[in-house]
């Protein structure tokens, strides 16, 4: 009895307290590694352990690794490694000018308990926002503005009416800015694209008897008084009709306007104050400039 107890207790002191006995066929359970906290860092270097993971906490491309176990791979023994991001300071904004700071009042951002800080710009007034979209570049006499239209590439540029005779090139129709009661009578196929009444001549007219049958049609409109304006000459430098040269007139006239009862393809027809014309105008790209000297010698008088 004596010799086995002393027996068992140097047992026990070899072990370890705590240290399973080994009774004949009983086998000690293995032991795994410890188990970390799921998300935890585990600090330290790169370390291979043979019965364990690599337990790492270094930076890797501006992110930090963390051990961490799930489900069954815990309870297997195997581990994955989370990357996340290191907290960094936001980066201060510039100091506002022309901005104003509006707070949504009790709309806390979830997990902060803090309002929203939502920067708008101070609201324009439309008369505002019209003047600057028309200031710009005006177009000078006989200089050249490239535009692309019907996947053709045309040079168009201003000529001022010298003599009413009409620069070289194929007569392809007129165009007006038509006054009545102080506004610019606009017209329109889909009630989405604006536009001033224009189109090709007819056999047999001229620059003004087309400008008059064009604002009839498609504005339905009676000319009271009329000023020729300048013509537009367009050459077609790339396309199937490369160098084919058209030449259009351009007008400014004081119309009556007759009961809407358009005939041909436009639906729509508007009065816009001067202001507010270019800004309603559909602009083949590349031709605002032309645009605007169009309407500005339409103003002058």
């Amino acid at each position: 009895m004596r010799a086995s107890a002393l027996g068992r207790q140097r047992h026990e002191t070899r072990a370890g307290p705590g240290a399973p006995r080994d009774h004949g066929t009983d086998h000690a359970r293995p032991r795994g590694p410890p188990r970390p906290a799921a998300d935890a860092v585990v600090p330290g270097h790169a370390e291979r352990d043979l019965r364990g993971p690599v337990l790492a906490d270094r930076r890797v491309r501006g992110l930090h690794a963390s051990v961490h176990g799930q489900g069954r791979d815990r309870r297997a023994g195997r581990y994955g490694v989370r990357l996340r991001r290191p907290r960094t300071p936001p980066t201060p904004l510039p100091p506002p000018t022309d901005l104003r700071p509006l707070c949504h009042r009790h709309r806390p951002t979830p997990g902060l308990g803090r309002c929203r800080l939502v920067v708008a710009r101070p609201a324009l007034r439309h008369d505002a926002l019209v003047n600057s979209s028309a200031s710009g570049e005006i177009a000078a006499d006989q200089v050249d503005y490239a535009t692309h239209i019907n996947g053709q590439e045309w040079r168009t540029a201003w000529h001022p009416p010298a003599g009413a005779e009409a620069p070289a090139g194929r007569p392809h129709g007129a165009e007006a800015v038509c006054v009545a009661d102080g506004n610019v009578v606009m017209v329109s196929q889909d009630g989405a694209r604006w536009g001033l009444p224009a189109g090709r001549p007819e056999p047999g007219e001229d620059w003004a008897a087309t400008m008059r049958r064009e604002v009839l049609e498609e504005a339905c409109a009676e000319i009271v008084t009329s000023r020729l304006l300048g013509f537009s000459r367009g050459v077609c430098v790339r396309g199937h009709e490369q160098g084919l040269v058209l030449v259009r007139s351009l007008w400014r006239a004081e119309v009556r306007l007759l009961p809407w009862a358009p005939r041909f393809e436009m639906s729509h027809r508007r009065l816009v104050p001067h202001h507010a014309v270019f800004s309603s105008l559909a602009v083949p790209p590349g031709l605002a400039p032309f645009y605007r000297r169009l309407l500005t010698e339409a103003a002058a008088g």
